[in-house]
């Protein structure tokens, strides 16, 4: 009690002396120097309550945790996107290659098929034919030969002295010759008819067929690699797309961690102002 009087009185004691001069030399009193100390503490920041502080506290912090659950989910997506670029150029790699593969099957099964149906056109069908016409005039020619055999038979042995019965062997062994060189001779004939008018054709339309299929074949193959080719463009639109906008999102991120580390400086100024006017 002695001491807070004593150091009341000091103060009293103090008064004139601390009120000293003014700006322009001259002295203040008492009362004009307790009036400039009340417009300095009106001018430094106002202290900030207990529970309004606390409550700050609480919010910085949940924005904080909040913040490390948006970096967390960031990071994951970045990791993810970067899997799935990954995965991509690796598809597209694969495809790239099986697609120039399958284009190049496709030329070669054209080039085959054109062959076949030149080779066809310009030797086989001809060879062919002219085959089957040699067939049937070497059958004509058998035919001819027997007919002859059996004519000179004929005149032989009826100015011959053997028995009617060797004779008439003979003679019937040639005519059978005859009839299955006649019989032959049709066959062929009809062979040969049936090349030229219905296999060589119809081998023909096949040979046609094939080349159209494989033509047609091969413009699918090159319609896929374009259609194939813009589908890996537009994927890679996508991933760059997603990357831009998880850029952005980095962005916003840091933003917030900005604006949050100016609220907390803000906040850690005011602790220290709050605890310095309470030590006054």
């Amino acid at each position: 009690m002695r001491t807070l009087i004593a150091t009341g009185l000091l103060g009293l004691a103090l008064l004139p002396s601390c009120s000293g001069l003014g700006s322009g030399g001259e002295n203040i009193s008492a009362g004009e120097y307790r009036e400039l100390e009340r417009e300095a503490a009106a001018r430094r920041p106002s202290r900030v309550s207990t529970a309004e502080s606390e409550k700050r506290r609480r919010e910085i912090e949940e924005r904080s945790r909040k913040l490390d659950e948006q970096r967390a989910e960031h990071a994951h997506e970045v990791a993810k996107l970067a899997s799935r670029l990954t995965v991509l150029e690796i598809d597209q790699a694969m495809a790239a290659a099986e697609e120039t593969i399958d284009l190049a099957r496709a030329e070669r099964e054209v080039q085959i098929a054109q062959d076949d149906l030149s080779h066809f056109q310009v030797i086989e069908s001809e060879r062919r034919l002219r085959r089957g016409e040699l067939t049937l005039q070497a059958s004509m020619d058998r035919l001819l030969d027997t007919r002859e055999e059996l004519a000179q038979l004929e005149l032989m042995y009826g100015a011959s002295e053997l028995g009617d019965a060797t004779a008439e062997i003979v003679l019937e062994r040639t005519r059978r010759g005859l009839m299955l060189a006649e019989l032959r001779y049709k066959l062929t004939e009809q062979e040969v008819g049936e090349l030229e008018t219905r296999e060589l054709p119809r081998e023909l339309e096949e040979l046609k067929a094939a080349m159209l299929e494989k033509t047609v074949a091969l413009a699918n193959a090159k319609r896929r690699l374009e259609k194939d080719a813009l589908k890996r463009e537009i994927a890679r639109s996508d991933l760059a797309y997603e990357e831009a906008k998880s850029l952005r999102e980095q962005a916003a991120i840091a933003e917030v961690a900005r604006l949050l580390e100016l609220d907390r400086k803000e906040w850690n100024q005011e602790q220290d102002d709050s605890r310095r006017g309470s030590m006054l």
